[in-house]
């Protein structure tokens, strides 16, 4: 039996089916429910995240109050957040939520937190990332994200990006030996 095909008469047990106050009970808790099995439906929104448009991810956004959600950000980005934001409500002011939120914005980042570094004060941390086209894309974005996920009592020290490069390098070792002789000719 389908939610939006219920019949409540037939859940009863039998010797209660048959009485005629059961019976327009009945009938009125399956006009009532019907419509409503039908409207949930509509709830499956979190199945089809990956096939939403901007705008029905922008209402999803709003609707579930997501405060770190930005209009402007792509729409896989607007994706991400909407799949990860009950991840993050539950995890809120945590480090697993900054982590979450930044692995959202950049696609190769670490949170180093002040333990992990050999001069760090407590209660700042680090992001590190090698992703140089998402600090420049959505370094505002993701600051205004980030301090809405963070916990108050914890602050970015600094976003360091992890550039590396490939060339040639020379060096060279060079010997000059050198020899003072003094003659002394006056003996």
């Amino acid at each position: 039996m389908k939610l939006k095909d219920v019949n409540f008469i037939k859940l009863l047990p039998a010797f209660m089916q048959n009485d005629e106050c059961v019976k327009a009970l009945s009938k009125s808790i399956d006009e009532i429910f019907q419509p409503t099995a039908q409207d949930l439906e509509k709830l499956s929104d979190w199945d089809r995240i990956d096939n939403m448009t901007e705008s029905e991810l922008d209402y999803l956004a709003w609707e579930c109050d997501i405060t770190w959600y930005d209009k402007t950000a792509d729409i896989e980005t607007k994706r991400s957040i909407c799949k990860n934001s009950d991840k993050i409500f539950m995890t809120r002011a945590t480090v697993s939520a900054v982590e979450e939120v930044i692995s959202t914005y950049f696609s190769n980042a670490r949170l180093r937190e002040f333990f992990e570094r050999s001069n760090g004060q407590p209660h700042y941390f680090k992001i590190e990332t090698t992703d140089v086209s998402s600090y420049t894309n959505k370094l505002d974005l993701f600051l205004s994200t980030l301090e809405k996920t963070k916990r108050k009592s914890q602050w970015l020290e600094a976003i360091v990006l992890m550039l590396s490069g490939s060339g040639g390098f020379y060096t060279g070792v060079g010997l000059i030996e050198r020899r003072k002789t003094i003659f002394d000719c006056t003996e």
